[in-house]
């Protein structure tokens, strides 16, 4: 096992200039994992939160399974979830109303300082839709419609107004069996999934992909219909894109439980993988097959490896849960379904909804952060860390040709696209600074 030669710092996003579309600048940095080599286990688990501090009790929870450390099993669990509810409200109370023009509500966001004040900012969210995540069709449109507070009136319009096709993408689902699988702790071992210039991949992660596809089954996947599927401009008069009539052209439907899926139309977005299974439970038992990358995919390669494309994050997380499930049915991984997902997975952290456990081999912890999936490995020798490797979500998501790319390349050229990309970008929920610049910046 080696460490990453660098990780992601930061990305800057600006409009192309000829052709619409985006452009994305990534700036890299050393790793900083490197600083816990040669320390004590005790050691290095006490300075992992602190030099990964934006999810620092995530990273503690992985630190702590990753270095073969006992872990309090509570008391860990609620500050990982205490710290998921603030990054989401934040977004929701801040960073969305900001993106609209509105004013942001700091007032509520102050609430979860106090002792007593996650049932208030749930409250101040969601109104009385605690069981969000248990919601069907007919309750959710109820509850938009009724508008109990600022975000739900938010969340309504975006739904009303924007064509859904517009941020819609999807990929495999990054489970925890998959990512263990991945991060082999062995001294012989090959190379650890890299996050480098041409995505996530190498020899560690083509030897999971042969050992995970002996059955030949499918990943579950949130596939990417073309543009205009499913948005309301191409229905008949007094159709809803959501909910269309028999034999209307609309949301490609379901085969099974999972969508079929069509590859996306626009030329600038990366050739979609094969559709999935369905939806993805949230504690999934057993190893999950999933099936290689499929050839041809240009640019998408590691060091002569096929690249790795999952994504992970709130949206995947409760892909099957009764709200996510409907969602995903009538119309996709949207902005919108990517968006309530995230307010979900702030009320089912801000109601104390108990941690799943992550079982994973020895010298890898897993733990699931506000951005998705999180996981450390480390490999120990004579009492101290010989080598140590932090796979973050944004990994996954703002690889090249990731879920990020691909979502973007959705969007419309101009005004609309401006406003709705910074959303785009908070559904997505980097943890690297994101900048947008103008669109001339983009070629200087």
């Amino acid at each position: 096992m080696i460490h990453a030669p660098a990780v992601l710092a930061s990305i800057a996003i600006a409009p192309a200039v000829a052709g619409g579309g985006w452009r994305m600048a990534r700036r890299m940095t050393a790793d900083p994992a490197r600083v816990l080599v040669g320390r004590s286990p005790g050691e290095a688990a006490r300075l992992a939160p602190l030099i990964f501090n934006l999810c620092g009790a995530a990273h503690a929870r992985a630190a702590a399974a990753a270095l073969g450390l006992p872990a309090e099993r509570d008391a860990p669990a609620q500050a990982a979830a205490r710290e998921r509810a603030r990054d989401h409200a934040r977004a929701m109370l801040v960073d969305w109303p900001q993106a609209l023009g509105a004013a942001p509500d700091r007032a509520s966001l102050g609430l979860l300082a106090r002792p007593d004040g996650a049932p208030a900012l749930a409250r101040a969210l969601a109104g009385d839709a605690g069981e969000l995540c248990a919601f069907s069709p007919a309750e959710l449109d109820a509850w938009l419609a009724a508008g109990e507070t600022e975000t739900v009136r938010l969340l309504a319009r975006l739904r009303h107004e924007t064509d859904p096709a517009f941020g819609r993408a999807g990929l495999p689902l990054l489970t925890p069996q998959v990512l263990a699988t991945m991060i082999d702790t062995s001294p012989d071992a090959p190379p650890p999934p890299l996050w480098g210039r041409d995505g996530v991949g190498g020899e560690a992660a083509s030897a999971s992909l042969a050992a995970l596809t002996s059955s030949g089954a499918t990943p579950p996947t949130l596939p990417s219909p073309a543009r205009g599927e499913g948005a309301r401009g191409d229905q008949p008069d007094g159709a809803d894109a959501r909910h269309p009539e028999p034999g209307a052209r609309g949301p490609l439907p379901l085969a099974g439980e999972g969508w079929e899926g069509e590859r996306a139309s626009s030329a600038r977005a990366p050739r979609e993988a094969d559709a999935g299974a369905g939806p993805l439970p949230i504690s999934p038992p057993g190893p999950l097959p999933i099936s290689p990358p499929q050839a041809g995919e240009g640019d998408l390669i590691c060091a002569g490896q096929p690249a790795l494309h999952f994504e992970t994050g709130a949206l995947a997380r409760l892909a099957g849960t009764p709200l996510c499930r409907a969602l995903l049915a009538a119309e996709g991984p949207t902005l919108f379904a990517r968006l309530i997902a995230r307010l979900a997975d702030c009320l089912l952290a801000l109601a104390g909804a108990p941690e799943p456990e992550l079982p994973a081999p020895a010298g890898v912890g897993l733990a699931y952060a506000a951005r998705g999936l999180l996981a450390h490995g480390a490999r120990l020798q004579a009492g101290r860390v010989a080598a140590y490797r932090v796979v973050s979500p944004s990994a996954w998501n703002l690889a090249p040709g990731g879920l990020l790319e691909r979502a973007l390349a959705t969007l419309p050229a101009g005004a609309e696209g401006a406003r709705l990309a910074p959303l785009l970008v908070s559904a997505v929920n980097p943890c690297v600074p994101v900048a947008f610049l103008p669109a001339e910046a983009a070629h200087a």
